[in-house]
């Protein structure tokens, strides 16, 4: 019991019954009582004359009993004594302690008071004072609104004329080339045609004359040969020693001229497809001669102009390097981004690393070239693990004043390349992430690469 273990080893019977029967008991457990082990072991005596017995035991436990008795009480009579000097102290302390809270409770109750009249005044003037602002920010936005969309309107009926005309050369100039090397095409395959008719011609006619020579219909032993080409063609082998036989030349001649002739259809057919489309366009070009009138001497130099206009932007591209970018103004992040993702920043997009910028519709503004007029040609965007599904880009020369350029369908490609339409000058550009890949707001981007050539380069 006092141990907590057999005093006698009960894995196997046998052992078990020879250590009961001889005591065999391991003393140095009961090392630590010593009393006790002196009592069990005159308990376990072999011999029963040398066991004691329970008056014996009581004996043997009754001695310093007195001694112990007397110190239990004494312990006793203190530990109570210590209890009830306590109890007096907690209920001292107590009430020092509530007498002060009282007092720092009513103290604290003035000071709230005041404090709360003066936010609520505060509260109260500002929300006056943005009410005010709000209204007169919303009448300049309108203000503001009218006056761009007027402006942009016209810009861009303008710019749909000119696009319109522009279209309308091009398609023009296509069907015209188009036309002419259809029209160089059919003439080349009408005359290998009348070649093909002409031997086709003088075979029959060689055919008759050769078929005039036999009157009847029974052709003489001799010249049974002639009977059939193939015939022909290998007694002309086996007599004159000549391995060559023109029997295979015949076939594939044959076949290159249903060949021809089936191409010959397809290509005269094609032609009046051609023709058909032709005389449209021919319409189209006299509807738009009586659309512009006098004007339309002037159709084919603004045509030229566009022309080169497009060649000189299309090698102003090809020349594009990539730009020096920075942002446009300082980010502010959230108390909670701070500590928790203090490594997401914006300027990793400027960083071709694995670091990735991620957050909620990212909207980046980058000043180019340190501010300079720059000719923006194309966009390079890395995305993260959940990029963006498509994006929308402005350009401006003025801070906070954006205007769009177009909208990119983005992939899951991990480099992609947005060539910007037309000739972009400007200062600045913003990259609007609308949406991610999977059709969630949440947009990471690794890396933003902008090209383009200085306008003092």
């Amino acid at each position: 019991v006092i141990t907590g273990e057999h005093p006698f080893s009960v894995a196997e019977e046998e052992k078990f019954r020879e250590e009961v029967l001889s005591a065999s008991v391991d003393w140095a457990r009961l090392d630590p009582f010593p009393r006790l082990k002196t009592i069990v072991e005159n308990l376990l005596k072999v011999l029963p004359e040398r066991r004691w017995t329970a008056q014996q035991v009581l004996t043997y436990c009754q001695h310093d009993f007195a001694v112990d008795v007397q110190r239990t009480w004494r312990g006793f009579h203190q530990r109570r004594e210590f209890a009830r000097q306590c109890r007096a102290l907690i209920k001292v302390q107590s009430s020092i302690k509530g007498w002060l809270t009282r007092i720092h409770y009513l103290r604290d109750r003035i000071i709230c008071r005041e404090n709360a009249a003066k936010m609520v005044q505060k509260q109260f003037r500002a929300f006056s004072k943005r009410r005010q602002f709000l209204r007169a920010r919303r009448a300049l936005m309108v203000c503001q609104a009218n006056v761009l969309c007027r402006q942009m309107r016209r810009a861009f009926i303008k710019m749909k004329l000119d696009v319109t005309m522009a279209q309308a050369y091009i398609r023009r100039y296509l069907a015209v080339t188009w036309f002419r090397r259809i029209r160089s095409k059919r003439t080349e395959l009408e005359s290998h045609m009348e070649n093909i008719s002409e031997m086709i011609s003088k075979y029959n006619m060689d055919a008759q004359v050769f078929k005039a020579q036999f009157t009847t219909k029974n052709i003489a032993g001799p010249l049974k040969y002639l009977e059939s080409f193939e015939d022909y063609e290998l007694t002309k082998a086996k007599t004159f020693g000549n391995d060559k036989t023109a029997i295979p030349r015949v076939t594939q001649i044959q076949g290159d001229i249903l060949k021809l002739q089936e191409e010959k259809n397809h290509l005269m057919r094609k032609l009046e497809d051609q023709q058909r489309k032709g005389l449209a366009v021919d319409k189209d070009e006299e509807e738009l001669r009586r659309a512009l009138g006098e004007k339309y001497s002037d159709y084919r130099p603004m045509m030229e102009d566009v022309k080169k206009n497009l060649k000189r932007i299309a090698e102003l591209t090809k020349k594009a390097i990539a730009l020096d970018i920075k942002m446009q103004h300082p980010y502010i992040y959230s108390k909670w981004d701070q500590i928790h993702e203090p490594y997401n920043v914006v300027e990793n997009v400027l960083k071709n690393d694995e670091s990735v910028y991620r957050t909620l519709n990212p909207s980046l503004d980058f000043t180019l070239n340190y501010g300079g007029n720059v000719f923006v040609a194309e966009i390079v965007l890395c995305p993260g693990d959940v990029g963006p599904a498509s994006i929308e880009v402005f350009v401006s020369n003025v801070m906070d004043k954006w205007n769009f350029v177009k909208d990119f369908k983005c992939s899951r490609e991990p480099e992609q390349v947005f060539v910007l339409p037309g000739e972009q000058i400007a200062k600045y550009l913003r990259i609007k992430c609308v949406n991610n890949v999977r059709g969630g707001n949440i947009v990471s981007v690794r890396f933003i690469q902008i090209k383009g050539i200085p306008k003092d380069a």
